[in-house]
This record gives structure tokens, sequence and C-alpha cells, in this order.
């Protein structure tokens, strides 16, 4: 049986050996002399899938950063007027906090020239691009969680842990997302972009913070759809 005609079915559907197969590739199999109940054979599933999953997510993660950043690179190096492209158009909602920018730069008098405006725009389309690109990499991630039918059963205590872990992803996310949304920094800065900084440096920035909210948001999704199938035993 392939990984397709399982990931979706009712985990009582399948039999083990057939998770143990068609999984081999990432895990070792599973003892079957360890199992002494139904209820161990159903967890030996669940750990196949969550397992399969999480590959799913790396491999996910790699190729829209690929994306992202082939996009970054190959729209720094086309000759193209971006003001004309941006300007007025609703994709610059596509990262809504544009205009906030928009507003410091001309507030630091950085949209006199033709190139300065031309670099703010840019600016602005790669922030859309890439959110875009997360916000359907996020629509994946809900779609998979909402149709996975594996469920674990768990003790109190390792219940409670994930609660915790659920806890501290909720926040690591609302930190990079004010992050993400951000101004500029007026001064130098390592991490945030600043006024200070080249157009591709503030750029590189600002597309990583975007970035690392989409992440923190894909992974809370995943482990809160996981906690939903938990069975406390």
């Amino acid at each position: 049986m392939k990984i397709k005609d399982i990931i979706y079915r009712d985990i009582d559907e399948v039999p083990l050996a057939e998770y143990v197969e068609a999984f081999s590739f990432l895990v070792a199999g599973v003892d079957d002399k360890n199992l002494k109940t139904d209820v161990d054979a159903q967890n030996a599933k669940s750990k196949y899938l969550i397992t399969y999953e999480c590959y799913r997510i790396l491999i996910s993660l790699l190729i829209v950063f690929l994306a992202i950043f082939a996009n970054l690179i190959i729209s720094a190096n086309v000759q193209l007027d971006y003001e004309s492209v941006m300007r007025g158009s609703a994709f610059i909602e596509a990262w809504p906090w544009n205009k906030n920018i928009f507003l410091q730069f001309m507030e630091a008098n950085q949209l006199v020239s033709f190139k300065q405006r031309n670099d703010y725009y840019w600016f602005s389309y790669l922030c859309s691009v890439t959110s875009s690109i997360w916000i359907l990499w996020m629509f994946w991630r809900i779609s998979v969680e909402f149709r996975r039918a594996d469920r674990m059963n768990v003790s109190g205590s390792e219940y409670a842990a994930v609660l915790r872990a659920i806890c501290i992803l909720l926040v690591g996310t609302l930190i990079c997302f004010l992050a993400a949304k951000a101004n500029f920094s007026e001064g130098y800065s390592f991490y945030a972009p600043s006024l200070k900084d080249g157009v591709v440096s503030y750029s590189i920035k600002k597309v990583l913070l975007i970035s690392g909210f989409y992440v923190m948001c894909g992974l809370s999704v995943f482990v809160i759809s996981m906690l939903f199938r938990y069975r406390r035993i």
C-alpha cells in the first residue's frame, strides 16, 4: 500500500504492517513483540504519521525558501520599473504593512529620487510575494491537518507537555509577528531592517522576518492539530 493510500484513511482500517513497509524510508520498523495491545499498535501507527508529517513540513519549508530567494535574486537582477508596477496595485496589500514603511521612508526623505522610490517598491514587491507564497503554504498545511485521521493515546503528563509547547509556540508566533510588521530601525541593527541599510540588506532581513512569522504559524497549526487528535488515558 502506498503512503497516499494510508495517510488519510482511518487509522484502524490499515494494518500496522502496511505502515512499517510504507514508512521504512523514514524510521526503523516497529518490533511487533513489543506491541501488547491495540492501543500500542495504534500509537505506533500515529508515530509513523507524525514522523512523516514532520518530514513533509521540512521538505516543504526548503522548497518555499528556495522559491522566495530565487524570486529575490531574479527580481534584483531584472531592470524593471517597480514603481509603475506596484504603485496603486492591490497586490501591495498582500503585506499590508508596506504602507507603514512607505510613510517612514517619506518622513526620512528617502523617496525623493527615482532610484529611492524604485528601491522601496522593489522591497514592497518582495514583501508581498513572500507573504503570498507563505499564505499558500499555510492553506496547504491547514488542509493537510483537516484531512489527517491519525490519533494517539497519551498520558495526562504528555498531554500537559504538549499544552505547554503550544503556549510557547503561540508566544513565539506573536513575537515573530510583531517583529515582521515593525517599522525600520533608525540605527544600525544586526537582525532588524534599518534606514541605514542598503536596499538588498534591509530587503533580505524583512523577508526572513516575514518568513519566520509564517513558519511559526505553520508549526503552531501542526502541534495544535495534533493535540485535538490526542486521547488521554
